[in-house]
């Protein structure tokens, strides 16, 4: 299951509330009715995930993976975006870890909160078209924020952004990094939001049939592509227009 799914989901596999610990400098902060909904185990980013109250708590395992921890330099220029197609950050606590014995101490990232997200119980390619618009308007908003702040989108996929009532929602920015020539990747980035989510929701597996409707979303100019899915899209759901692309390109 993916993360997306353990968050959209009202239940989770642990045995109920628990409390939790967190390093933060030289104290450990304490979390009551901590309710665990994810468990990585992938050897590059080990992490818990746990849901306290109205905030997620994205707690990083002990591990050889530090060096793709979220940057906190990262971590505190996102928090000022207050965008709505972006996760509601809220805390950071870190600690000062030495990667190796001749390096220096350096501020990492143990866990980071962010607000809970509502989630709707629908798939993106089955609402009205406006809501891929609107998503698509959210996200351009997203980069040109990231743009002026040297930020280069990473990761981006079906599994990091969540389908509420108003547009998508980005999260899961751990691999986000600074990079000052980040533009032309990240358009390329935001439409890999849109176009994962339609082939995964459609259930497509053929790659390509994936290319086939993945390249309906590379436009360098995001304003042209909008232009053009109003023109011919309005009336359709995503679902309808990908039905129609593969059978006019005869895939089914």
């Amino acid at each position: 299951m993916r993360e997306r799914d353990y968050i959209l989901s009202k239940q989770n596999d642990s045995d109920g509330p628990e409390t939790i610990y967190i390093q933060n400098k030289n104290s450990i902060i304490t979390f009551d009715n901590a309710v665990q909904i994810k468990t990585s185990h992938s050897f590059r980013k080990p992490s818990q995930i746990y849901k306290v109250g109205d905030k997620i708590i994205k707690r990083y395992k002990d591990g050889e993976d530090d060096y793709v921890r979220f940057q906190k330099e990262v971590f505190d220029i996102l928090k000022k975006s207050n965008l709505p197609a972006f996760m509601k950050l809220r805390d950071v606590y870190t600690e000062d870890v030495q990667l190796f014995v001749d390096d220096d101490f350096k501020e990492m990232i143990t866990a980071y909160s962010y607000d809970y997200i509502e989630t709707i119980n629908k798939k993106m390619i089955d609402l009205p078209m406006e809501y891929t618009l609107s998503s698509m308007c959210e996200l351009k908003k997203l980069v040109e924020f990231l743009n002026n702040n040297n930020v280069l989108i990473g990761d981006s996929s079906a599994a990091n952004c969540l389908v509420t009532e108003d547009n998508l929602v980005v999260i899961d920015p751990d691999y986000f990094e600074i990079n000052d020539k980040c533009e032309e990747e990240n358009l390329k980035e935001i439409n890999h939001y849109i176009s994962d989510l339609w082939c995964e929701e459609y259930g497509l597996n053929s790659m390509d049939d994936i290319r086939l409707i993945s390249k309906q979303f590379y436009d360098k100019n995001i304003d042209l592509y909008l232009y053009k899915m109003n023109m011919r899209l309005t009336e359709e759901t995503p679902r309808e227009f990908i039905t129609k692309t593969l059978q006019k390109n005869r895939r089914i």
